[in-house]
């Protein structure tokens, strides 16, 4: 959190560093992918940010991930991947970058190979706001423990989700049925 902290106070460090890092960060995901795609399994973490899961490919646009940009076509085989895990990746996309990414990760996809994204559900949150008070209370109560500045009223946890997080796009679970049917996918 500090170092984030430090690199995003100075204006420009963080894109210079995301520049920076997407000629070497891509070609440690090609050494990477055609490693695992020689051992006969590969796993996909997609917007993986710091977190680090033991046996997969983890992936974002940020060191030290491997570099990969969902919102361009994905420099993998067809039929090749046999899981994809992504969370809380999506809302930072715009809707038909979003749509896209779906149809990449089905692409890339294994036939029996699994797809699993998950987000924050807008629904939930606004349900709880509008009826559970309390749910919304520790909430802010655990955002301002990691040192969110939007904490002080139930309005906050939209505040927080919309600008300290810079949400693009948000969704619930009618919105996402309604993209794997404009796709044409099978849940």
């Amino acid at each position: 959190m500090i170092t984030r902290n430090i690199i995003t106070s100075v204006p420009g460090l963080e894109r210079a560093i995301s520049y920076a890092w997407h000629p070497i960060g891509s070609l440690f995901f090609k050494m990477s992918y055609r490693k695992a795609y020689r051992n006969g399994q590969i796993n996909l973490h997609v917007g993986a940010s710091a977190v680090r899961l033991e046996g997969w490919l983890n992936t974002d646009i940020r060191p030290p991930s491997l570099y990969l940009n969902v919102s361009r076509h994905l420099p993998i085989q067809d039929n090749s991947v046999s899981y994809i895990f992504s969370e809380q990746l999506i809302e930072y996309l715009p809707m038909d970058a979003t749509l896209a990414f779906v149809k990449e990760c089905y692409r890339i996809l294994l036939p029996n190979g699994i797809l699993r994204i998950t987000n924050e559900d807008m629904g939930a949150f606004t349900r709880a706001y509008l009826n559970d008070p309390e749910s919304i209370r520790l909430l802010n109560e655990r955002n301002k423990k990691k040192g969110y500045k939007y904490t002080s009223y139930p309005v906050d946890i939209f505040n927080k989700y919309f600008f300290e997080d810079a949400i693009v796009c948000a969704y619930d679970a009618q919105t996402i049925e309604h993209f794997l049917m404009k796709l044409d996918l099978k849940t």
